[in-house]
């Protein structure tokens, strides 16, 4: 495990390092250049954090410490596992689109609001949080609940002898829905927090606003994972958490705040920063290599 997250995070500052150099294209239109700017980070970023999802989901569905999980586990555990990564795998392939979705949108913000996107140069940085939050709706929330299922065996009506059937996925649409709106306003607290201390880092740090070096990624990464784990990793607990309990309690309609005041009472909220620290440790290799290429899609 530790010798393919080395390989894959070489092969990633590879192909960072690779994009410093210019390339002489064609003027392309905003979709095609959001596409050119960003297809090594968009294949390259979710190979890079398979090592550590795959730890963290063994986590999740065999209940064992991090030692037990490198030791090996039990084999009755396979075939959760497997679904569970299969999942997550789909749910990372659709989520690794934020580079185009972010290139994309602030392009299209500067076109369409050139002095206001001058003036404050923050309008399209959230316009993307915005979009990218919004895509989340679909390509998070779904994945996110079937995981869910999975790791704690509850049947899904639109999942049958191990199969998806689509007839009834197709009947039961709004299953994939629920519990949105968390997911669209975790993710948008998640991605706005960290362009929002790029955009401010970088320019106490480095007295910079544009490219970034690898080095200078280097150095912003751990501050921004830090940041970034304080801030928003109870969200996203929150929200696995809040539909796990809607499934086993049968309580569709569980508001957040009515989960949030549970926990209050039953002094179980610092319990969402439980896997804080691994957090931080993925997080780091993800926020170097995030701001390095964020930084550099705003170089032309």
């Amino acid at each position: 495990m530790i010798k393919k997250a080395l390989f894959l995070l070489v092969i990633g500052i590879v192909c960072s390092m690779s994009h410093g150099q210019e390339v002489d294209a064609p003027k392309l239109s905003s979709i095609y250049k959001a596409i050119h700017d960003t297809a090594i980070p968009t294949v390259t970023r979710p190979l890079m954090s398979v090592p550590f999802d795959k730890v963290t989901i063994s986590r999740q569905v065999t209940g064992n410490s991090y030692a037990g999980i490198f030791a090996g586990f039990n084999r009755e555990h396979f075939p959760v596992l497997s679904k569970v990564l299969k999942v997550h795998a789909v749910e990372m392939t659709l989520r690794s689109s934020v580079y185009f979705l972010y290139s994309y949108t602030t392009q299209k913000t500067k076109q369409c609001l050139p002095d206001l996107s001058e003036e404050y140069p923050l309008i399209p940085e959230f316009t993307a949080v915005s979009v990218i939050a919004l895509c989340d709706l679909g390509f998070a929330n779904p994945f996110e609940r079937m995981k869910v299922c999975f790791i704690n065996n509850i049947p899904i009506s639109f999942y049958r002898n191990e199969k998806l059937v689509l007839s009834d996925l197709i009947k039961n649409k709004e299953w994939l829905f629920k519990g949105g709106t968390l997911t669209v306003s975790s993710s948008a607290v998640h991605i706005g927090t960290f362009l929002t201390l790029n955009h401010h880092l970088k320019r106490i740090l480095f007295k910079k606003d544009g490219a970034l070096t690898f080095y200078e990624s280097c150095i912003l990464g751990p501050i921004m994972a830090t940041a970034q784990a304080t801030i928003t990793f109870p969200l996203l607990t929150l929200r696995a958490r809040l539909h796990a309990e809607r499934f086993k309690a049968g309580l569709a309609d569980l508001s957040v705040f009515e989960y949030v005041k549970t926990l209050w009472r039953s002094n179980s909220l610092p319990g969402l920063y439980n896997g804080w620290r691994a957090r931080v440790v993925r997080g780091t290799l993800m926020a170097i290599f995030d701001t390095y290429w964020i930084n550099s899609t705003k170089k032309t």
